[in-house]
């Protein structure tokens, strides 16, 4: 087998490590969303965790070939920063000054301090998912997913206030509408970690044909 063959083989066996592990990791940090409730609410901070590791992965991959961001500067820090963020979240907010002769004046600082968090945070998500579909690891159309679900966890909440105060308390599109609400972003998470196994599974079964020197 030629160098060129070889070095083709480990590529693919790079990406199918990567995109394998880190869909299975985020279908883990999804599942964890859906059950970490109630009595088992203590371990809903092991999402973070899992989330967190299956980003990093991504970005940096297992060698060069897997990253989904071929490891360019921009889009890997901001695939890196999403890992982080849920961690920084508590930090951020605590920094909400106290002052409780002026109730106001706090809802205030809460409400510039989750506007300033959650529009860093959309931020950094589109700066990632434009950079993994520009990147062009993934194959198309597929490569674009990330994005998809950057415009579909906003969509998806406010989809579900818009029903969920129309709809009848009870009712199954009240409780559709509140798993939007509340679960739209585990559905998205879930769904990029079903793409990525399917890819690496994929990228497991493609065979590079060995290249003769006659």
């Amino acid at each position: 087998m030629s160098d060129g063959a070889e070095n083709a083989t480990a590529d693919r066996r790079a990406r199918r490590l990567t995109w394998v592990t880190g869909g299975l990791l985020l279908l883990l940090s999804a599942v964890i969303w859906f059950t970490a409730r109630g009595e088992l609410a203590g371990f809903a901070i092991a999402k973070d965790a899992v989330f967190a590791s299956a980003a990093v992965l991504f970005a940096i991959g297992v060698g060069r070939a897997g990253s989904v961001t071929d490891r360019r500067p921009v889009s890997t820090v901001a695939t890196l920063a999403l890992a982080v963020a849920p961690f920084a979240q508590s930090l951020f907010f605590s920094l909400v000054p106290e002052s409780p002769g002026d109730p106001n004046a706090r809802e205030d600082a809460w409400v510039l301090a989750a506007v300033l968090y959650y529009g860093s945070l959309a931020t950094f998500a589109i700066i990632a998912a434009v950079g993994i579909g520009r990147a062009r690891v993934l194959p198309s159309p597929w490569r674009w997913a990330p994005l998809w679900v950057v415009f579909w966890t906003p969509l998806a909440f406010v989809v579900g206030i818009a029903v969920s105060s129309s709809a009848p308390f009870g009712t199954m599109t009240s409780r559709i509408a509140g798993h939007l609400v509340l679960d739209g972003s585990a559905i998205g998470t879930a769904s990029l970690g079903i793409v990525a196994l399917v890819l690496g599974i994929r990228e497991q079964r493609l065979r590079v044909a060995p290249v003769t020197i006659t």
